[in-house]
């Protein structure tokens, strides 16, 4: 279990984003296509105990997520985050579904050995038990990953092109932060963001975004 701290902002457009880009002036550690699908109890147990449950895969792999609500002061957001990377079995499982809206899926479809479930995933899988869970969509994200150098250390900003619905497409700036740099970091990236002329918005998660326009979240 990890806490999460991250700067976020929303981008009006493509051209914002490439102008960040040039203004960088280097290719991109790496350019990631991903594929976020979240789950939950048909009841929605996990979403009322303040806990999102999402599957990723990008990179090659399956990567299990849960975040809780976390809190945001600003554009910095700050969640309690658990995560693994799948094995072969449960992933092999998972790229033979199509994981489509309302399928339900077991525990064991899901979550690591019960090694695992009963220490890392605990907080989630109390709250699963034997209710099952049940697929409620998601969105395809194309991330491009550069190195930023600020106050001494270098961080990685994010750049996510979001499609969460046909012809819906969304822009977004992330950073990890830590405590130790995240003023001189925090402060880097709003003076670069000011210096193309581009304000950047408060953003909410992806999730709630999603769960919002799929009808999951009321508006």
């Amino acid at each position: 279990m990890a806490i999460e701290r991250e700067l976020k902002l929303r981008l009006d457009s493509e051209t914002e984003v490439r102008a960040i880009e040039s203004a960088l002036g280097r290719m991109p550690l790496r350019v990631e296509h991903q594929r976020n699908v979240f789950v939950d109890t048909p009841d929605r147990r996990l979403m009322a105990a303040g806990w999102v449950c999402r599957l990723r895969r990008g990179g090659g792999v399956w990567e299990l997520t849960g975040k809780d609500r976390g809190r945001t002061e600003g554009a910095v957001a700050t969640r309690t985050e658990i995560a693994a990377i799948l094995d072969g079995a449960l992933a092999a499982g998972l790229d033979a579904r199509p994981l489509q809206r309302g399928e339900r899926l077991r525990l064991e479809d899901v979550f690591p050995a019960p090694a695992e479930r009963r220490e890392r995933f605990a907080a989630l899988v109390r709250l699963v038990e034997d209710n099952g869970l049940e697929v409620l969509g998601g969105f395809d994200n194309e991330r491009r990953t550069y190195a930023f150098t600020a106050g001494g250390c270098t961080s990685h900003l994010e750049l996510d092109r979001t499609e969460l619905g046909p012809g819906d497409v969304e822009y977004e700036l992330e950073v990890e932060l830590d405590p130790e740099h995240e003023r001189g970091v925090s402060a880097a990236v709003l003076e670069l963001l000011a210096s193309l002329g581009i304000s950047g918005k408060l953003s909410e998660s992806k999730f709630i975004r999603f769960a919002r326009r799929a009808g999951i979240l009321a508006r």
